[in-house]
Parts: C-alpha cells; structure tokens; sequence
C-alpha cells in the first residue's frame, strides 16, 4: 500500500472535528460549511451587533439573487432575523416547495404574518461564526441558494418602530431600506397585505377590490347611485314620438301605444257623433 494511502479518510475526520471546536460546524444545527462568504457575513453582523449608532439600526442582508435573509440586533445584542417570503415576492412561492418550508421550520425558522417572512432570534450566546454559519445553512438548504455568489450589506437606518420597506416587484422586496430612492415604491406600516387580483362579476365586468392598483371611475368623484337606481328602468311615453329606447321597456310600453291610439278613442268618438246627428234629425 502506497505511504498515505488511508490518511485521508483520518484527516478528513481530524478537520471536521477542528472546524466543529472553532463553531464552524455546529452538530444538529443544519450549518453548512464554511465558505468565503462567511467572513464578510461575520464582519457584517458585528457591525450591527457591536457598533452603536444614535437613533439607528444596524441591518445586515445576506442574499444570492432574490433569496435573502436581514438581521438587526436587539437591545441585548440578540440577532432577531428574517428568511425572504412569497408574500412580497411571489416567485419565490416556485422556490419555496412544501418539502423546503418543512426545512424552513426544522431549521428554527416561523412564518410571521406581517410580511410573510420566516422570522427567528438568534440569542445573545450565540456567537458570530455561528450565527454567520446558520444564516448561510438556511440559505444553502431551504432556498436552494449558491453560496459562491453570496452578496452581503449592511445598512443603518432611522431608529423607529415599522422601518420602511422595498416594496413588492423591487429587487430584494420586503429589506429594510429607507433610501430616498426608493421611496415612492416603499411599504410603511407594520404589516403587508397582497393586493387582490381583479375578479370578473356574474355579468361579465370587472371588480376592483379596494387593494388593486386598478383604476375606478368613481374614485374621481363621481356620484355612486344605489343597486335600486342603477337596475330600475323608468319608462316615460315621448309626446313627440321620437324613439328614446334607453329608456324605454319595449316588453312593457309599446305594446300597449296602439290600444291607447286607435283601438278605443276613435270608437268612442264615431258613436258621440253617429248619437248627435240622430238627435238633429229629430
């Protein structure tokens, strides 16, 4: 047997057991293994964690494409993170599978309502490489992310309760940006709900929920009649015979036009006169 030929399988073993004493590799986690993103994802989450900034707020991003995930340290330097969702980018709903959301939670990732995000808080006794290693294992295992093309920012922005958010159809939809730029395309509030999609009505027609960007007529200003007036249809008989079908019910007035006309005034006329001329010749 060539010299060395079964150290490898031993130095193979002897590596993972060092990079699992550094807290590269956490046993049971589903950490991934190191990459060369992980120092800068280190550096970036120290950044936040431990340089203070008056009245502002340090966030961290991790992404590869649209898959992303942001972090902000709490008062007590806990990282409390969020995993990219559907609710603010839709395509992702191809990305994250049944099978993926079931890694999602195994990992220790909740889905939190307000915009759609899985969230978790990563405590305090955490360490960076750690916190650095799971980030990108949630990346890798329930995203399908390529950690050799990992990019990584950090931004501080205006201390306040609901920070502004990219919003919907922009690049990394749902971060925490309060880029006067992006502005006019920023949700604020404390909460996201997806516009309803235009439905068609029994009658053909179109109804804009109050949540489409669609455009109403109505919102200009215009009066709103009740179901009663715009249904109802008032016949009123035109003097001049002219032919006013809006308005008109043809199964209801025209019939009755030439009854009222011919069919009973002139009879009654004919016998007034046939009665008078009798009494003149007498």
């Amino acid at each position: 047997m060539p010299f060395g030929a079964g150290a490898g399988p031993a130095l193979k073993a002897a590596r993972l057991a060092i990079l699992v004493m550094l807290g590269l590799i956490v046993p049971g986690t589903g950490s991934a293994e190191p990459t060369s993103a992980t120092p800068r994802v280190i550096e970036a989450l120290d950044n936040i964690r431990n340089l203070t900034r008056p009245r502002q707020d340090g966030y961290t991003t991790v992404w590869e494409g649209e898959k992303f995930i942001q972090c902000h340290a709490l008062s007590d330097q806990s990282l409390s993170c969020e995993a990219a969702g559907a609710t603010m980018q839709p395509p992702l709903a191809r990305v994250l599978t049944p099978d993926r959301k079931q890694r999602l939670t195994s990992l220790g990732w909740r889905l939190d309502p307000s915009f759609g995000a899985y969230t978790q808080t990563f405590p305090a006794t955490l360490s960076l490489d750690q916190a650095a290693d799971r980030l990108l294992a949630v990346l890798s295992q329930a995203y399908g992310a390529d950690l050799t093309r990992i990019d990584v920012q950090t931004r501080w922005v205006t201390r306040q309760a609901c920070p502004p958010r990219r919003g919907p159809n922009q690049h990394l939809a749902g971060m925490v940006d309060d880029d006067p730029m992006m502005a006019q395309t920023a949700v604020k509030g404390c909460a996201y709900t997806a516009a309803a999609a235009p439905a068609a009505n029994s009658a053909g027609g179109i109804n804009l929920s109050a949540g489409s960007q669609g455009t109403n007529p109505y919102d200009a200003g215009f009066p709103v009649a009740s179901d009663a007036a715009t249904t109802e249809v008032v016949v009123v008989d035109d003097p001049g015979g002219a032919d006013q079908g809006v308005l008109r019910e043809p199964r209801v007035r025209r019939p009755r036009r030439p009854r009222a006309g011919s069919g009973h005034r002139e009879p009654r006329a004919r016998r007034s006169r046939s009665g008078g001329h009798s009494s003149h010749r007498k």
